[in-house]
Parts: structure tokens; sequence; C-alpha cells
């Protein structure tokens, strides 16, 4: 990802989840307002070190930390251009938003998961991205 990220002057940041279990593992709270307020801090903590422009900000996620950045992306349109989703799922329901904001309009999304994935995983896949997004009229990027 880094040299695509180089070719269009992206930055890619990560870090760990809210919640450390305690055996090199973290996950993800599954409480909007929680995670976004994490990231949030996050984000503004990386700023005083980098160069970033937090009004361009778009999450990426594999697994919980898909539906997690799907469930933020659609809450928080003002602070997220859209989410990259590879195989989202998690220990709860999905929380994104059912309903549409004009700042939703300038959002993308992109759903993937694996070939080999299981095909449980591209139903949820399918499902998260249709159900969820397009709920909130959002543009999506579906690929399989």
């Amino acid at each position: 990802m880094q040299m695509h990220a180089d070719a269009i002057g992206a930055v890619i940041v990560g870090f760990p989840a809210t919640t450390d279990l305690g055996d090199g593992t973290q996950q993800w709270s599954e409480e909007p307002v929680a995670d976004h307020a994490y990231i949030q801090a996050r984000l503004k903590q990386i700023e005083k070190l980098a160069n970033l422009d937090l009004k361009r900000v778009a999450l990426f996620g594999f697994s919980q930390g898909a539906m997690v950045a799907a469930d933020l992306a659609t809450l928080y349109p003002e602070s997220y251009l859209g989410a990259i989703l590879m195989s989202p799922g998690g220990m709860g329901a999905p929380k994104a938003s059912d309903s549409k904001t004009p700042r939703h309009r300038w959002q993308v999304y992109f759903c993937l998961c694996g070939a080999d994935e299981d095909e449980g995983n591209v139903q949820l896949t399918k499902l998260y991205c249709s159900a969820s997004a397009e709920n909130a009229g959002l543009r999506i990027e579906l690929t399989h």
C-alpha cells in the first residue's frame, strides 16, 4: 500500500484499537462515540509530529476494524472522506448511520475481501456494504 500512497501523496497512519486484551492484541470498543474520540485524539497527537491534513482523512480497516471504520465514517462524515473496508465483521451489529447528510455525497467507500475468503465473510462484506453504506446514500465499490 505504501507504494500507492507515495504515488498519490497520501500518508498511511496506523495505530492499535481502543482496548488492549493483554495478550498482544487489541480490539475496538464498537461504541462509535468512544472509538471516534480515540481516533481523533490519536490523529491530533500525530498531527503535531507530522504534516497531516485532518480535513482529508479516510479510514481503513480489516475485520472488526473495517466495521468500526464504516460505522464511524458514516456517522461522522464531517471527519472522514470515506473508508476502505476489508472483510468487515465484528462482535456486535453494525452501527452505521441510516440517514443522509450533504457531507455523505462527498464520501467514497471501497469494500473488498480476498478471493479465498470464507463465503460467510463474502456475504457479510456484501451485506455490510450494501445495507449500511447504501442506506446512507454513499457511493460504493465492492470487489471480490
